[in-house]
């Protein structure tokens, strides 16, 4: 990790400007809102769309409900990577035989498994599908079992939130990841629009020209995380039933 502070990510957006001392027509409230919305479509979208899914990662657990099918996600939730069953409590022993991956159901699956009244089993595990803010299972569980949520968190949020009032502290120390110096993505991206603000015009063309150039060096790097072991396709083998075995 290569930590930045909100403090710093603000002092660079100020000298991309060259308005150091600009203070009262653009206040570092705006630039940190800029910032939190740069960070998270310049700096956070391209890093998943070239590494995928496996660079920010979280876990959420899910304890069932005897026929309760729907639960609410976690409340920073963007996108889900996987779901582990454990088709026994993760304490009991020899438990950690039995965790299996669930997998997703398509639309025209939804009614297919409801009839199957045997529960979730190693032949027979979970399938999922996410509707809105919650993910639904089937077939209906029958018993309290227990699940793990691999899934992207949303993009983090610097600063603590607007302040009109001036009256809350700002949280300067707050600190992500800088990402062998990729912030200046977003701190160029934040420049671009605290100077249509500044109507300082004639920088936003150049801002534009140094940002595209390191956009696309940052979607060749990315690409290497995994430069030793590229990709395979995923072909699970059939165990003759329609649960984890499924062939994709």
């Amino acid at each position: 990790m290569n930590p930045v502070s909100l403090q710093t990510l603000i002092t660079r957006v100020r000298q991309r400007l060259n308005a150091e001392g600009a203070v009262r027509q653009i206040t570092d409230w705006e630039i940190t809102d800029c910032l939190n919305v740069s960070w998270a479509t310049e700096l956070y979208d391209l890093v998943r769309q070239s590494v995928g899914d496996q660079y920010f990662r979280k876990t959420y657990s899910i304890s069932t409900i005897t026929g309760t099918q729907a639960y609410d996600l976690p409340g920073d939730f963007l996108a889900l990577i996987s779901v582990d069953v454990w088709l026994a409590s993760p304490g009991t022993p020899g438990a950690t035989q039995l965790k299996v991956n669930a997998r997703r159901y398509m639309e025209y699956e939804r009614n297919l498994y409801q009839q199957i009244l045997i529960g979730w089993s190693v032949g027979a595990t979970c399938l999922y599908s996410l509707t809105g803010q919650q993910i639904t299972f089937q077939p209906t569980p029958v018993t309290t079992l227990y699940l793990q949520l691999n899934y992207v968190p949303v993009s983090p949020q610097m600063g603590g939130g607007p302040d009109p009032t001036g009256t809350v502290p700002m949280r300067y120390g707050d600190v992500l990841d800088d990402i062998d110096g990729w912030a200046e993505v977003a701190v160029l991206d934040a420049a671009k629009k605290c100077a249509m603000k500044l109507k300082q015009f004639d920088l936003i063309q150049a801002i534009n020209v140094e940002r595209a150039d390191l956009r696309k060096r940052i979607l060749g790097l990315t690409q290497l995380r995994h430069a030793g072991e590229p990709e395979r396709a995923n072909f699970p083998q059939s165990r003759g039933g329609w649960g984890d075995g499924y062939l994709e």
